[in-house]
């Protein structure tokens, strides 16, 4: 019996219901069942359970997916063990799976030995008096001591196609083990070459300091600018925080600061400031979010972008504000980044900013309140609504309490008229009034409500997925989640011919995949009074959008072939351009 055949078969006989009751207790509410969310501190339980799609999400904190990803997520274990541990409950033997897991396990092993020659290869180039020599300029320019080189173990990667395969392949290391780790990318055309060339080498390492990867900074013009090791047996970026092995150990006051780059980390390591981890991007994941939670309960955002208008930020100071931070955002002179400002001002600089960092809802209430009329009084509503995306989404009623009152007192309106805005918006239903601002539906949802909700009644009826799948194609999507679903329905049907959502939610798919499918499947969609004629709407607003981002593309593109005088290409854009505006 195969291992696909084996996971079948073992959720075909665990009742989902009666395995998440042993861990938080369940209540029905219609046709699921809801509790408190075994993953975070809530009061009020939005965990909730589907027994016919046999999968779980919270609502909460943002997690879901199946059995498998539940136990997994619980027992703090791998999939392997995950299956396991649901095997015995249900009384499959899973012999074949076991060969299959020692290999994994062999693998792993591989991939640490590689990655630990790794490290000295990559420090041997660098140290070496000619190979190295640029990239120990760079470090001299970014004022990065020698002792911090050798402590965070940087390396380089040579120019060289294959230095690493001709190199690793004397120790009996094969260019296909070296593609394993991730350290030698694999050509259409059959070629191996090395992943990282002309690159400064930054180990990336978990929280108990083995390295799993690596990330490599460009020397001249390549792009990206930084490289990382793709998802291997040991590399997971998305449960990544850079340098949180060593900031674990060194929490000041309970809290620890996040930036954006590996560059940023050094550069306050230098100045003596060691409690700081990257994110590697703006961008936080509920699993780095997970990990943040086990060693700190405040944290400070030294970010060198705009949070409020970068959506994928403001998902990730969401999951932070949900999981009951304290949250403070750092503020850093126009133009700098952590590691600018402690190298022209070393800690004190830093510190400072620290000291005078303002609690999240303060630093959002300030950024809403600029450009405003603080006289108008459609503009203060609208403050209201924005804010009051942010205040709902604390778990403290006490915290929101406070900033209740703080939102009042800023803007000189009472408190019960502010709570009765809020409560007018929390009772509007579809169609009753006009849309919330922008700013609060990026909050919200981050800007996936409508693509969302078009996957839900992809999800609702054979029909509609039909007409959907049609209509649109997965570049149309905004989300990058709701893209990848759309993507994966898409190649399902064009493999089955069909996609029933009665067959598809009851089959096995990707762990990737069903996280995101938990997360729209069990979402209480919308009434409507007429759904088909609803659904058409979204997708024409979809439609729309796209056209729109278009339009917005190709004003750029015609700016910059105007100053690059190529008089065809803004011909070509400008008639690309007329048919989209006649086509709005």
């Amino acid at each position: 019996m195969s291992p696909i055949e084996d996971k079948e078969i073992i959720r075909d006989r665990i009742d989902i219901v009666e395995l998440i009751n042993a861990y938080t207790r369940l209540k029905r509410a219609g046709a699921r069942y809801k509790g408190l969310c075994p993953f975070h501190k809530e009061k009020t339980p939005s965990f909730t359970v589907d027994p016919e799609s046999k999968m779980w999400h919270c609502f909460g904190c943002g997690a879901g997916g199946d059995m498998y990803t539940f136990i997994e997520k619980i027992e703090n274990v791998e999939f392997p063990e995950a299956m396991q541990i649901l095997a015995r409950r249900a009384g499959v033997e899973l012999k074949p799976f076991r060969e299959q897991d020692q290999g994994r396990g062999k693998e792993r092993q591989l991939i640490k030995r590689i990655n630990d020659l790794a490290v000295r290869y990559f420090g041997a180039v660098l140290h070496n008096q000619a190979a190295g020599a640029p990239f120990m300029e760079y470090i001299e320019k970014r004022g990065l001591p020698q002792d911090l080189v050798r402590e965070y173990r940087l390396g380089a990667a040579p120019p060289s196609w294959d230095g690493i395969i001709k190199t690793f392949a004397k120790k009996n290391i094969s260019a296909q083990d070296l593609e394993k780790a991730g350290l030698v990318v694999h050509s259409q055309g059959g070629r191996r070459y090395a992943r990282f060339r002309n690159r400064l080498i930054f180990p990336l390492t978990n929280v108990v300091g083995e390295v799993v990867g690596f990330a490599g900074r460009a020397m001249g013009d390549d792009m990206p600018k930084y490289l990382n090791t793709p998802e291997t047996a040991l590399f997971e970026k998305s449960r990544m925080l850079y340098n949180m092995d060593r900031a674990r150990k060194n929490i000041e006051d309970g809290a620890m600061i996040l930036v954006e780059g590996y560059m940023d980390v050094l550069g306050l390591a230098r100045a003596g400031i060691r409690n700081a981890a990257a994110s590697m991007g703006t961008a936080l994941t509920p699993q780095q979010v997970d990990i943040l939670r086990r060693y700190c309960s405040k944290v400070y955002l030294a970010y060198d972008s705009d949070l409020a208008g970068d959506a994928a930020a403001m998902r990730g100071i969401n999951l932070l504000i949900e999981r009951g931070f304290d949250i403070r955002v750092i503020t850093m002179p126009q133009g700098q980044d952590p590691d600018d400002l402690v190298r022209q001002g070393g800690a004190e600089a830093f510190r400072e900013r620290m000291a005078a960092a303002a609690g999240y809802f303060e630093h959002f209430l300030e950024h809403c309140l600029r450009g405003r009329d603080s006289g108008d009084a459609a503009a203060l509503r609208d403050v209201i609504l924005e804010m009051a995306a942010l205040i709902r989404k604390s778990r403290n009623e006490i915290l929101q309490d406070q900033q209740i009152k703080t939102l009042a007192q800023t803007l000189g309106v009472d408190e019960p008229r502010v709570r009765s805005v809020m409560a007018q918006a929390e009772k509007r239903k579809p169609g009753a009034g006009p849309a919330q601002p922008e700013m609060a539906v990026r909050i919200l949802s981050g800007g996936a409500v409508a693509e969302k909700k078009v996957i839900q009644y992809l999800f609702s009826d054979k029909a509609r997925a039909a007409k959907i799948l049609e209509r649109l194609e997965a570049s149309d999507f905004s989300d990058r989640k709701m893209r990848a679903l759309f993507k994966y329905c898409a190649q399902y049907r064009e493999r089955n011919g069909t996609l029933d959502p009665g067959v598809f939610l009851n089959e096995t798919h990707p762990r990737d995949m069903v996280s995101i499918i938990s997360g729209v499947t069990l979402t209480k969609p919308d009434d409507a009074e007429n759904p088909d004629a609803f659904l058409d709407a979204l997708l024409d607003k979809l439609r729309s959008d796209v056209k729109r981002r278009r339009i917005s593309e190709l004003k750029s593109l015609i700016v910059k072939a105007e100053n690059e005088g190529d008089r065809q290409s803004v011909e070509r854009y400008a008639r690309e351009l007329v048919k989209l505006k006649q086509e709005l």
